[in-house]
């Protein structure tokens, strides 16, 4: 959809004019290093048919998709084969119902040397975007180009030597049976299953050069496994009940346990004797098919385990309808996880909401523009069980050799649950026949007592870390609070026989902001934002603090370069200097009909967002043009001495707002023909355009660049580049 803006041929040859000291490093050639690592036209297929039958009693579905999806990045792409098979029967004169759901899934990934965390020389798009757009990519003789000035890794070159694939095979299974004790009452049993195995080969032949890890010219392979499985059981009671003419109640109690497990293990070797020489590869040849091959010396296993986590909860709902004017719904959770310290284990969450259907009411006959007014409150508590790692509250050792133990964490077994508290009030409304429509919500969600790993205060036995609930102090709690508000709004702008406009415009408004007041005599609790490559070794961008919102930026801030093209930077070192939360987040649909033709448009954005952009900072750095690599084309003349020092500060903190036009849909209804029924044609194209200040690929970054647990948001760091697609495709029925 875009791209990064670095030098042409014609920019580096004038770029290198520009500074007659750098080493010469026009190769007399003219190449586009990023679009050889592209496919110009990635195609993706996919075919489903779905089989259904039955009778009144007895009613069967089933479905089968077969979709082959080649990345944009060479040696990239996904195959998936899908099955799914469900089935509702009633029994006994509709008393007893059997249902059951059968999801099978095996997925083959093809995956690229691209990496969130790699140096300059493992990963192949910041590669295809340093070369030296005048040294040709491959010599005369067909071979890659391995022997250039820089030292760079040729990104072809490493396509071809790094292979990667992966297998998951995944098995989805519920079955239920329900029966009606009365024509109110009806228990039910719900038994689900989720069964995952996976694998992943890797490898780096031999011949590639230059990659700077240990097996540089040496090749390497691990083979890695690992089973995922859950499952789950619940009971529940149903009443169903119309108390009076006027009055329903609903009512349902419930158990439910759930436990899952994960384990896995990995061979690594590297140093093989094969596939050592480009000329004389056999490409049928793979390190990760022959890991006996490998140097014995070499070899490293491992394997790991994790704790099983179980959750058993107790939950009863009870809704009450006078009406259809007034609505009550009340709702009580006991949830217990094995997560949780052992003084902690279980937690209580209640929530409430009464909704009031205004326009039902008698005063409300005479307002004909109103067709339908609710005002909805509700206010509720949810426990959060999310977090890393899964034995936080156990004490845990690694074996570090020797028949020796290395603390890697302390127990808490106080460690309790998060709470996470909203309100919400909203009003719906739909107005003037229908043709204007849409909701209003204010919303306020609190996460108390939230979870970090802190060092603890010396002396102990010991060096490690404890995973603490912040608890604030004396009366205010620490938290998360987010609040804002959500505005939808929908429109009707033509409704004719033959042709027909809607548009809805949404947006939602919010703040955050984290209140540790117990750790407010400190500048940051926690550090995120991890950066990598040059210039970036242990550094970060992002912190955890009170008072401010979450991930905030903490850098030294940026004021430009002195007369000799050096940067500099405020007095007093690092600031809080941006936020990467949305101020706002938006959309807008329009759907138009007109006879048979169907055209959909939906476009988003953020407003207010900032991104720290790694990749300028590390990748594409002014100092690139003295080694003989590529830069970013903004950096010509701007003043930059070659020489400047690579440093983290808001001179690579950018605007992350943006508009998007994510997708345009036409279709073509040619209805019923002969023995095919409901014939669709249609068009969809994806991720059109989008416009924004941001430098990068894409600003809605998706870069993990979590740092010891934390989660991080808003920086990027080699992200992949997104796909434009389009989509042609035919759907019917037999």
């Amino acid at each position: 959809m875009r791209r990064i803006k670095v030098l042409d041929v014609a920019g580096y040859k004038a770029a290198q004019a520009k500074n007659p000291t750098n080493q010469n490093s026009d190769s007399l050639g003219s190449v586009n290093p990023f679009d050889e690592i592209l496919h110009k036209n990635a195609p993706t297929q996919n075919y489903t048919v779905a089989l259904s039958g039955g009778g009144e009693n007895s009613k069967y579905r089933a479905s089968f998709l077969v979709s082959d999806q080649q990345g944009i990045i060479r040696k990239s792409g996904l195959k998936k084969y899908i099955v799914n098979f469900n089935s509702q029967n009633k029994l006994l004169d509709k008393k007893l119902s059997i249902d059951y759901n059968i999801t099978a899934a095996n997925l083959d990934e093809t995956i690229a040397p691209v990496s969130n965390n790699a140096g300059s020389t493992g990963n192949v798009i910041s590669l295809a975007l340093i070369w030296n757009p005048t040294l040709e990519l491959r010599r005369k003789d067909g071979l890659y180009n391995q022997s250039n000035r820089s030292g760079q890794v040729n990104p072809l070159a490493l396509s071809d030597a790094y292979n990667d694939k992966s297998n998951i095979i995944q098995l989805l299974g519920s079955f239920s049976v329900g029966y009606k004790i009365t024509p109110d009452l009806e228990y039910k049993l719900l038994y689900g299953i989720n069964y995952g195995t996976g694998s992943r080969n890797t490898e780096l032949q031999g011949w590639i050069a230059a990659t700077g890890g240990l097996a540089d010219g040496k090749g390497l392979a691990n083979n890695a496994s690992s089973i995922l499985a859950s499952q789950t059981i619940t009971h529940t009671l149903n009443y169903n009940k119309n108390i009076t003419k006027d009055l329903s109640l609903n009512a349902l109690v419930g158990y439910e346990y759930w436990k899952t497990a994960f384990k896995g293990n990995s061979t690594f070797v590297y140093d093989f004797d094969l596939n050592k020489n480009q000329a004389t590869v056999n490409p049928d040849y793979h390190y990760y098919d022959n890991i006996q091959s490998g140097k014995q010396a070499n070899l490293q296993t491992s394997s790991f385990k994790d704790p099983s986590v179980e959750l058993q909860s107790y939950f009863g709902r009870v809704v009450l309808n006078y009406k259809d004017k007034y609505l009550f719904t009340g709702t009580m959770r006991a949830d217990g996880s094995s997560k949780f310290g052992k003084n902690n284990r279980y937690a209580y969450f209640p929530s409430a909401a009464v909704a009031w259907n205004i326009s039902s009411e008698d005063f409300m006959k005479g307002v004909s523009f109103v067709n339908s007014l609710k005002l909805r409150v509700g206010y509720g508590q949810t426990g959060n069980q999310e977090f890393n790692p899964v034995d936080a509250a156990l004490p845990v050792a690694v074996y570090t050799g020797n028949n020796q133990l290395s603390v890697s964490h302390f127990g808490n077994p106080d460690l309790k649950w998060e709470t996470v508290s909203s309100t919400d009030i909203g009003l719906d409304f739909n107005l003037f026949k229908n043709r204007v429509y849409g909701y209003i919500d204010y919303f306020n969600k609190k996460t108390t007592n939230p979870i970090l790993d802190f060092s603890l205060s010396q002396p102990t036995a010991g060096s490690g870390t404890i995973y603490k609930n912040l608890d604030g102090i004396q009366a205010q709690k620490a938290s998360v609070a987010n609040k804002g508000v959500e505005v939808s709004l929908g429109l009707t702008v033509i409704d004719k026989k033959d042709f027909s406009w809607d548009v809805v415009l949404n947006a939602t408004f919010i703040k955050n902001k984290l209140n540790a007041p117990e750790l407010s005599n400190v500048p940051f609790i926690k550090n995120t934002g991890e950066l990598n490559g040059q210039g970036s070794s242990g550094a970060y961008s992002e912190v955890i603090a009170d008072g401010q919102p979450i991930d905030v930026f903490y850098l030294p801030v940026y004021e430009g370069f002195d007369a000799n093209g050096i940067a500099k930077y405020t007095a007093g070192g690092a600031q809080f200097v941006g936020d990467p939360n949305p101020k706002a987040y938006y959309g807008i649909s329009s759907n138009i009909a007109y006879k048979k033709w169907g055209l959909g448009i939906n476009m988003h954005g953020s407003i207010g967002n900032k991104i720290f952009n790694n990749t300028a900072m590390s990748v594409l750095n002014i100092s690139n043009i003295v080694g003989g690599r590529n830069i970013y084309a903004g950096l010509v003349g701007n003043g930059e001495n070659t020489a400047n020092a690579i440093s983290p500060s808001t001179r690579f903190l950018e605007s992350g707002s943006f508009f998007k036009l994510g997708n345009v849909s036409l279709s073509y209804r040619i209805g019923d023909y002969k023995m095919i029924k409901n014939a669709n044609l249609f068009l969809t194209a994806s991720n059109l355009f989008v416009i924004s200040k941001y430098t990068g690929f894409d600003p809605e970054v998706n870069v993990d660049k979590s740092l010891n647990g934390i989660p991080s948001l808003g920086v990027d760091y080699i992200g992949y580049p997104t796909a434009r697609s389009i989509t042609f495709g035919v759907s019917f029925g037999l």
